[in-house]
């Protein structure tokens, strides 16, 4: 094992294998199953910069069903395939934006809803500081949405 790597948990024939508690050299730790050596079957994750991922892992990728809440309060609940978020899921972003459906790849792809609970930031550029919407309200460009969509996505598949 690498310097710094600690296992305490179930072996076979020389091979990590059974339930155990990982700890990597960066604080990262894994508790649950292992087969030759690698996460596989049900697990928990702690990161050292406090995310946590729960569910199910195939060849020390995640896969299956799962559970990911990073320290920022991005929640995703749902299905990831090959590491990946793919498949149906739930995410919830830290200013209360939700999207449900289908995922390919770490982002939305297919047939979906989301529901907006915070605008992202915009500037008021209209008469007394208030947007040049009707009623006021934030001005949210196409451009502007893929944008924060995108750099929200990312920081979750970085997990």
């Amino acid at each position: 094992m690498p310097d710094g790597l600690t296992y305490v948990g179930q072996w076979k024939a020389g091979q990590i294998r059974g339930t155990g508690k990982l700890t990597q050299p960066s604080g990262d730790v894994y508790e649950g199953s292992f087969v030759e050596g690698l996460r596989d079957g049900q697990g928990k994750v702690s990161y050292a910069n406090g995310d946590v991922y729960e569910g199910g892992f195939k060849a020390d990728k995640r896969d299956g069903q799962g559970l990911f809440r990073a320290k920022d309060g991005l929640v995703y609940e749902g299905s990831f395939v090959a590491g990946a978020i793919a498949g149906q899921g739930k995410m919830t972003y830290p200013g209360g934006t939700v999207y449900e459906g289908s995922f390919k790849a770490d982002l939305p792809d297919g047939t979906g809803k989301i529901l907006y609970r915070a605008a992202p930031p915009t500037r008021a550029s209209g008469p007394r500081g208030r947007s040049p919407a009707p009623g006021g309200r934030p001005m949210t460009t196409a451009r502007s949405m893929k944008a924060w969509w995108w750099r929200a996505s990312r920081k979750a598949s970085a997990r």
